[in-house]
């Protein structure tokens, strides 16, 4: 099924609880693939 993501107010951050992820850092490995170069989207 789909990730779930709740909001961190400690870290500011998507976070999701079961695997501890980051959000923004998987968007930004995932696009990195797909582009074939590292990014950033912070």
């Amino acid at each position: 099924g789909p990730s779930r993501f709740d909001w961190d107010q400690g870290s500011h951050a998507w976070i999701y609880r079961r695997t501890k992820a980051n959000l923004l850092s998987l968007l930004e490995n995932e696009l990195a693939e797909l582009c074939g170069e590292p990014l950033s989207l912070s």
